[in-house]
This record gives structure tokens, sequence and C-alpha cells, in this order.
């Protein structure tokens, strides 16, 4: 009873981001495009190492999923502050744990479908600097699988910090963006680590800092990046507490029982 609500859930939402995902894509092919073709062959003219294209395609391929969960999160918390129709999935037959997993891994799937095609230009943008060879197959595949479900849980505990829409415009700039920027988006864990080893180990609470570096770990190489099981690790530590204390909250402000 629980798998099949769970899933036929899922696959209602799929359904419906069938017809939404073709913008959704071109808006992010758009902006990856731009985005790696400005870090890949303008600003290497400008000096910086050789490679850098590459490493900032593959960083941006890993992040563009939160921007998704962000907006995904605003519909849901606009939900819970007007209709409330996500009181109708409460009165199913499942657990609210559960009601508030599927929404989770709903949005981790989309944002899984979105960031697939991205690899692929990015092997045309890059075509020699892309070297597949480089490439962990296995650790990718668990690469997507846990950096997109961090992204849902993580989205899911946006939604339980906030009260209204309004407040995702003051996270974003008061927290997310620092996370964002200072986790390792621009340069390795190493380079923070040898610039200072207090602020290397700052960093690592900082759970954008293992999405971008288990990204490259697996895609470009191990050799400079932190190791890939100990991000893997981590970032699932991430999951369950972001999951964990998203259900207490949701449970108490939607009154479950």
């Amino acid at each position: 009873m629980f798998l099949r609500i769970f899933f036929q859930l899922l696959r209602r939402d799929l359904v419906v981001f069938r017809k939404e995902y073709p913008g959704k894509l071109i808006d992010m092919l758009i902006t990856f495009v731009v985005w790696t073709v400005v870090f890949g062959y303008f600003v290497p003219s400008m000096g910086m190492v050789s490679g850098y294209g590459l490493f900032i395609m593959v960083g941006a391929i890993a992040s563009f999923g939160v921007f998704d969960i962000i907006g995904q999160s605003s519909i849901v918390i606009n939900d819970i502050q007007g209709d409330r129709t996500i009181s109708y999935l409460l009165l199913l037959p499942i657990s609210s744990t559960a009601i508030f997993s599927y929404i989770a891994v709903s949005w981790a799937l989309q944002s899984l479908m979105i960031a697939l095609p991205l690899y692929f230009v990015g092997k045309i943008l890059f075509w020699e600097q892309f070297d597949l060879s480089h490439v962990t197959w296995y650790q990718l595949f668990l690469m997507m699988i846990t950096v997109n479900t961090f992204f849902g849980f993580f989205g899911l505990w946006i939604v339980s910090a906030l009260h209204k829409v309004r407040d995702i415009s003051r996270i974003y700039f008061r927290f997310i963006n620092p996370l964002f920027i200072f986790g390792c988006y621009f340069y390795t864990w190493r380079v923070a680590y040898d610039l200072s080893p207090v602020i290397g180990y700052l960093s690592l609470i900082d759970p954008f800092c293992y999405v971008m570096e288990i990204s490259r770990a697996a895609i470009i190489g191990q050799e400079g990046y932190l190791p890939f099981w100990f991000s893997f690790g981590a970032l699932w530590v991430f999951i369950f507490a972001c999951g964990f204390h998203a259900t207490r909250r949701l449970r108490r402000h939607l009154d479950c029982v």
C-alpha cells in the first residue's frame, strides 16, 4: 500500500513535469552555455589556469539544481500559507513522513532530469578538455543520485524554515548564497585549506563544498579533491539531517497526527 501510493504520487508529479520540462530545460541551457562559455573561453584569455572552464562547467551542472529547488519550495510555502492543498496529501493512508519524503524525492528526480542533458552539452562545449577516460562511471551515477537527493531534502528544509514566500529572497541572500559562494564553486577545498587550515576545516560544515568536490572527483578525477567516499558520506549525513529536521518542523506546523 505504502509503496504503491508513494510511486503513484511520483508518477503524477512527473506527468505534470513533462509539460514543463522543455521550458525549464531551455532556461537552464541558456544560463549554462553563457556561464561556461565565459569561464571556458573568455576568462582563460586573462591568464586563468588551463582547464578552469571544465572545472566551472562541472560545478555549474552540480549547482543548478538548487536554484530550481528554490522555486519549487516557494510554491509549497505559498500553498501552506494559502489553500493548503498539501492537507489533502496528508489524508492519504501513509505517514506524514512518507508524504514529505515523496515531495523531496519528486524534486530530486526533476532536478536530475534537468541536469542530465547538460553533461552532453558540456562535452560539446569542451570536447577536448572533457576527457571521458577520467570519468569514474559508477561514481558519476552515485554522485548524481546523491547530489540531487540532497537538493530535494534541502528544499524541504527551506519549506520548513520559512513562513512566508517573501522570506525566500532573505534566506537566499543571507544563507544560501554565502553557502554557494564559499562552497568551493570557484576553487577547490585544497585551495581553501592551503590558504588557511582554519578556513579549510570551516568549509567542511558547508554542504555545497561536498556537492562540488564529489562532482569534480567523479568527472574530472580524484586528484586534488576531497576523497569521493568522504564527500558521499557527508552528503548523506546532510540529507538525513535536513529530512529529519524538516519533517519535525512541518509535522508541527501542519498539525500532523
